[in-house]
């Protein structure tokens, strides 16, 4: 979202105000106001610098952080109004107690359900896949220490009948 924000306050590179280096420290400066308690280190000194030569930026945060606080309200109020729409919706439905509604309802419960079911299975079967694979190559692996260990036991036992 914030990013879409930056892109719509500034859609067009400028070498001498929006550049990389104002995008990256205008994203952080409003990060850094939308979410004050999280934990900072700053290690800025010398960055926005380019050969030893400080780079310019255009000193937007403040306006950046106003349209993100927006967008942040508007997608929230968006998703508010969707949310009582639904149950809206669903009480209405309760309501007339249309059986069609209910059916429908009913249908993409056991849909969900059903997907959820399918999607615990083909976990499970990963999970099975990835344990043989681990077996496997488990088994391999003693396999070829096995083959090794001979490999040796059969050359100590070829030097020392040439070194008695």
């Amino acid at each position: 979202m914030l990013l879409s924000v930056m892109n719509q306050h500034s859609q067009a590179y400028d070498l001498y105000q929006h550049q990389c280096y104002w995008y990256a420290h205008t994203i952080w400066k409003v990060l850094k106001k939308a979410f004050p308690d999280a934990f900072e280190t700053d290690e800025a000194a010398g960055r926005s610098s380019y050969c030893g030569l400080t780079i310019k930026k255009a000193d937007s945060v403040e306006e950046v952080y106003n349209e993100f606080c927006l967008e942040r309200r508007n997608a929230e109020q968006r998703e508010a109004d969707k949310r009582r729409e639904r149950e809206e919706e669903a009480q209405q439905l309760r309501m007339e107690g249309r059986t069609e509604g209910q059916a429908e309802e009913r249908a993409r419960w056991k849909a969900e359900v059903e997907q959820a079911r399918r999607e615990k299975e083909e976990a499970r079967r990963e999970k099975e896949e990835a344990v043989r694979r681990a077996e496997e190559v488990e088994r391999r692996a003693a396999q070829v220490r096995a083959e090794l260990q001979a490999e040796i036991d059969r050359m100590r036992a070829q030097y020392e009948r040439h070194a008695v």
